[in-house]
């Protein structure tokens, strides 16, 4: 009784382990997907400060097949 016990607790104690090292692994990388937003929101403010206009691209095969 107190071996299944004790065998019990420990496969319990591995669970909580594989737990909060999954958790543990989520909050890092929702802590990066977070920095790559703001990195992200950053470079289309400075895109839009630059108010460079976008290149000339001469008329390929999908224009003049279409017309434009």
């Amino acid at each position: 009784m107190m071996n299944s016990q004790l065998q019990s607790n420990e496969a319990l104690m591995k669970k909580m382990d594989a737990q909060k090292l999954l958790e543990d692994r989520l909050e890092i990388s929702n802590h990066r997907l977070i920095e790559d937003v703001k990195m992200l929101n950053n470079t289309q403010k400075q895109i839009a400060k630059a108010n460079v206009p976008a290149p000339k691209v001469p008329n390929g095969f999908f224009q003049r097949l279409l017309g434009k």
